[in-house]
């Protein structure tokens, strides 16, 4: 069994302690979880015409506390770079090389 699969085989697990919500709503959390780019997250960021891969160093918000963008730490050169949230994707993790999942 792989690591995404005991991952989700352990999240369903614990799901079933509130229980009697469908199944639908834990399978709709548990993607929105996967999905959330946090401090630390390793993704592609739109910087001109091209993507690059780096580490997201910190989260810019707006007065409203919504995302406007992330600082990102660039793989390619150490710099960083303010980009904003619509040109940053997370990178999936069977896209980190040998290592596979």
């Amino acid at each position: 069994m792989s690591t995404i699969q005991e991952i989700d085989k352990a999240w369903k697990n614990s799901d079933k302690e509130y229980d009697e919500t469908p199944e639908e709503v834990h399978k709709e959390r548990r993607n929105k979880l996967k999905e959330k780019i946090k401090i630390g997250s390793r993704v592609k960021a739109r910087w001109g015409k091209k993507k690059y891969k780096g580490t997201v160093n910190k989260i810019i918000k707006d007065a409203k506390g919504n995302i406007t963008g992330y600082d990102i730490m660039f793989d390619m050169d150490g710099k960083l770079g303010e980009v904003t949230s619509d040109n940053v994707e997370k990178i999936k993790l069977y896209e980190y090389g040998n290592i596979k999942f």
